[in-house]
């Protein structure tokens, strides 16, 4: 007589053809290190079913009546045995699928990681600012780009170099030409290389023309 399948694989585990039980493992995945069967400390049944089928790996899940087991898909993680579901990537981590260990997937300087991150790079820090530390998870962590330097680019762990002369940069300068974030110097000063602000001319040089790196001259006598 025709027989049905008496219930669904368990969560946690897969059965591909012709299980036996709910919950089949390997005598391997039960935590046993001795290669006798009948030294099993953990699951004296593990290895002992029927067909094709076992527990889920680290890094992978099984809903209940897997026939297989899943990769955990970008933006999650499963770091145990046997899990049904995978567990989001936290704050400060990145995982670009099928992570069992969030070891080494800290979230790269320049960069922020919010929950569920899928790769290292998602969430560059604008241009304009940086971030120097690893493990960083919102965008607070980028930092305006200091006055009398440049931040040109996303993704920046330090900033480029210093504000380029004739101009002045009063903080968070992406690059030249400036708006916002300084601009071109102004006629009666001058900026050299790296200015946070103009620099009055000289007591005795004239500075007659805007954007200059540094005063035209002295003043006549008289």
């Amino acid at each position: 007589n025709a027989t049905s399948a008496a219930a669904v694989c368990s969560g946690g585990h897969f059965c591909t053809m012709g299980v036996d039980r709910a919950q089949p493992i390997s005598y391997a995945d039960a935590g046993n290190s001795s290669s006798n069967i009948s030294d099993c400390s953990l699951a004296c049944d593990a290895g002992q079913h029927t067909g094709v089928g076992g527990q889920c790996s680290p890094g992978q899940f099984c809903p209940a009546g897997s026939v297989l087991p899943q990769s955990c898909p970008p933006g999650a993680y499963a770091d145990q045995p046997g899990m049904s579901v995978c567990v989001m990537c936290p704050a400060g981590r990145y995982c670009e699928g099928n992570v069992s260990d969030l070891s080494g997937l800290a979230c790269p300087t320049g960069h922020f990681c919010p929950p569920g991150t899928t790769l290292s790079t998602e969430y560059p820090c604008p241009s304009g600012t940086y971030n120097p530390l690893q493990g960083q998870t919102s965008l607070p962590a980028c930092v305006s780009c200091p006055a009398g330097k440049l931040c040109s680019g996303e993704g920046l762990s330090a900033p480029t170099g210093n504000c380029t002369e004739s101009y002045f940069c009063s903080g968070g300068a992406k690059d030249v030409p400036l708006e916002l974030t300084g601009g071109a110097c102004p006629i009666g000063h001058f900026c050299p290389e790296g200015s946070r602000r103009p620099v009055p001319c000289d007591p005795g040089s004239y500075c007659d023309l805007s954007g200059l790196a540094a005063p035209r001259g002295l003043c006549n006598a008289g």
